[in-house]
This record gives C-alpha cells, structure tokens and sequence, in this order.
C-alpha cells in the first residue's frame, strides 16, 4: 500500500514536469525563430515636375499620416527621410495628388504631376456625413 502511494505520487510529478515542459519549450522555439527587423530611415531626394517637364514649386509633400511635412524648392526638389513602407503624397492645387510608396521614390528620382481640369481634383470634394459636394456648388 505504501508502495504504491509513493508510485503514485512519483507518476503524477513526473506527469506535471512533462506538462510544464510541453507548455514552455513551444515559446523558446519561437523565441529562437523571431528576428527582429531593423526599421531604417531612407535618406530620398526627388524633384517634382509637370506634366511639361518644368519644376514645381511650392509641392507640399507629406511622408506617412503627416509625420514630415515638407514643399519643394524654386528647383522643384525635395529632400526627406522616411520609412521604406511609408507613404508619401505630393500635392498642389492645379495639380492631381501623387501618392507613392517611399522605396519606389528611392528608385525613381522624379515625380511627374498630372494637371486636372478647372474644378475636377480630388481636392473640390467636400465630405459630408452622409454625401459629398463639390466645392463650386456651395455658397458662403
């Protein structure tokens, strides 16, 4: 009888260690497989030109949700540090937006803008909760 509590109590430890085991080792395998990426700031340079080639001036070129906040130069160029996955939009009224992907502005060093027709950019939209309008139908 006294045997067999003894064997009793050495199986259900032995049981309990193999279940810690079995719940601990899963986290130092993944642990082991995780590599950290180091986030790095690109260093981009790009000049902003029309749809004829000349320089725009005054560009305002935003990086990410507005975390940089920048314009072009009388040359139309530009220099900011971002993200390789940060987003980057290039605006100017008579112009349409430019929005691009910071690792393709590392790639291709120019950005042409678009000019839109009198009162058809996305910027004559003005939202509303639950319709929207164009900038020349409202008064006031």
């Amino acid at each position: 009888m006294r045997f067999q509590e003894i064997f009793c109590k050495r199986i259900l430890i032995a049981g309990l260690m193999l279940m810690c085991l079995a719940l601990i080792l899963p986290g130092y395998a993944q642990q082991a497989q995780k590599q950290k990426k180091i986030r790095q700031l690109l260093d981009i340079t790009i000049k902003v030109v029309d749809d004829k080639d000349a320089a725009v001036t005054k560009a305002s070129v935003v990086v990410g949700e507005g975390i940089v906040h920048t314009e072009t130069d009388a040359t139309g160029s530009v220099t900011f540090k971002a993200y390789p996955e940060d987003i980057v939009t290039i605006t100017i009224p008579p112009f349409e937006p430019s929005v691009n992907v910071a690792v393709n502005l590392v790639k291709e060093k120019t950005v042409k803008l678009e000019r839109s027709k009198y009162h058809l950019t996305s910027g004559d939209k003005v939202t509303l909760p639950f319709t929207d309008l164009k900038k020349r139908r409202l008064t006031g």
